[in-house]
Order: C-alpha cells, then structure tokens, then sequence
C-alpha cells in the first residue's frame, strides 16, 4: 500500500501544489509514516511514494527522519556517506550536499533536466577523475505533427488540437513528453490557434483541492521565474498569442505565495529560419505554433 505522508497519499498525480499557502515542513511525526524499505520523498511541492529512497537509508538508523524530506537545502548531506553503503538508486530534488564527490569509476549519474545543468555536471572534478558513467537526456523539445488532410471538422484536427492542449497542462507543462513545437500545415496556422484558444480558456488555475481547478501550480517560484525567463527568449522569434507569462486568475490561492502560470501558446511564423525556437524549452505550460510548407518542410523542422 502506498505511503501516507502530510496526509496525502503519496504518489498522487497531479504536479501541483497541495497548499497553496506556502511549502509545508514535514514533521519528525509525519516523516516517521515512512517505513524502512519504503519509498519517500519530495519532488518541487508534492509527495510521490517513488520517488527517492533515502529515507530507507537514514544515519539515524529509523529510516525515516525530517531531513530526507526537506524541500530547500542540503537535504542528504547528513547522511551521504551512509547512502552509498550498499548498492541503492537516489533520485534526489533540490541540493545534493556531498552525494556527488562520494562517486566512484562503479557508479553512474544520469541527469534529466536542462542542457546548460548537464554540462555543469558533466564537467565536476568527480565525474572526470573517477570515469563516472554519466547519462544526459536534455531539452527536450518534442514535436507534434499536423498532416495536411486533417483539416478542421475531422477526428485528427480536433485529436491534435486536445492532445496539444492536454500537454501543456498536464503537471503544469513540466514533464519531459510534453509537446512544445506544435508543427501545422501553413494554410491552418491560424485554424489550429483558433481552436487551442477556445480550449486553453477553459484552464482554471488554482488550488488543486477546488473542484474547479483543472491546473494548479509550477514546482517552485524558482521554476515559474525560468519559464518566464525562457519565454522572453522565445519571444525574439515567436510571439503570444493566448495567455500572459506575467498575469493569470487563480481559484482559491493566492499568487504571490504559489508558482502559478496560466497556459502560454505563441507562434512562430517563420521557423525554418528561427533557430531559438527549436533550442529553447520554457518547461511550463507553454507551447509554440509553427507553419510548415510542405512534408518534407515539417519533417526538416521536427
């Protein structure tokens, strides 16, 4: 049965805040839910039983302390050396303290996040030294394709209109499938934004445990100051054309306390020639329209 940790049945699917005031701190209480052999832990403002399993390997010997749980910080560091006893899988969120320098040539690292994060680590002493295996899967910047005879009115137009839609908005935009290039036959550019409009405005962004809410929160304020970071980037070659980085109406919290972003489409009228389109990933809810010529246009652009 899966844990229950801050009330919460851990491994719970939704990306989003579970209080919208502020980030709780776990008490040695609530920690102490976390067996032994258990997986816990936490990922930006949420619990997930899979997680990582440190609070399996705790120095103090209960497995299970407040320390393995901390949102901010170093949350390993008292008990780093401990982890690396025994053969063990550590998918730590936030800082690592120690962990790395404690590597050796029989261990491994594999980093899924952002180029510019892979190639600081790539780079540590540690990982050159002792020959780290080192795994990156980096900026991804997933395609969806339109093809020219699904025009408005079939069952294609109207899937690819949901499911881009879908991706934005599901866990906020955060996960590594979701589609940003959003690639359509020109003659339906303006089609396709039409239709992603009407659904986009239905998103209510908020407090997860209102009703209402159907989007709730980016993992951290670090994180909702990135997207809008990277939106600005994109904005050099593409512009918006649903939603504001900057501005959006939550239900039941309040903004200034939770990461929260409405969804953001832009387009990109010429993206054969906009390279920044296709290297910068706004990993939130946002995702870019971008007109092809031809097939063998769409499939150069993928």
């Amino acid at each position: 049965m899966p844990a229950r940790v801050n009330g919460l049945k851990a491994g719970r699917a939704q990306h989003t805040l579970r209080r919208a005031s502020g980030r709780p701190e776990p008490s040695a209480n609530e920690a102490g839910k976390v067996r032994p052999g258990q997986y816990a832990g936490r990922l930006g403002p949420r619990w997930d039983a899979w997680h990582l399993n440190m609070a399996a390997r705790c120095a103090l010997g209960n497995g299970a302390c407040p320390h393995c749980f901390r949102f901010e910080g170093t949350p390993f560091e008292h008990n780093a050396a401990t982890i690396f006893e025994t053969p063990s899988l550590a998918l730590p969120a936030g800082g690592v303290g120690r962990l790395l320098a404690l590597l050796g040539g029989q261990g491994g690292l594999t980093l899924t996040g952002s180029a510019s994060t892979g190639l600081r680590l790539k780079a540590q002493r540690t990982i050159l030294d002792n020959a780290v295996r080192f795994t990156m899967e980096a900026d991804s910047l997933n395609a969806s394709i339109l093809g020219p005879d699904a025009i408005p009115g079939t069952d294609e137009f109207d899937l690819f209109v949901r499911e881009v839609a879908r991706e934005m908005t599901v866990k906020a935009g955060q996960k590594c499938t979701a589609i940003r290039r959003a690639l359509v036959p020109a003659a339906l550019a303006g089609a396709v934004i039409d239709a992603l409009k009407k659904r986009l405005d239905r998103v209510v962004v908020g407090d997860p445990d209102d009703p209402s809410v159907t989007m709730g929160a980016l993992a951290s304020l670090d994180q909702l100051a990135e997207v809008r970071a990277r939106i600005r980037e994109l904005g050099q070659a593409a512009q918006i054309v649903h939603g504001d980085p900057d501005a959006v109406s939550i239900v039941g919290a309040g903004a200034q306390r939770g990461a929260f972003m409405g969804p953001v489409l832009m387009y990109c009228a010429d993206p054969s020639t906009q390279s920044v389109v296709h290297d910068i990933e706004a990993f939130g809810p946002v995702a870019t329209v971008m007109p092809y010529q031809s097939t063998d246009d769409a499939i150069t652009l993928a």
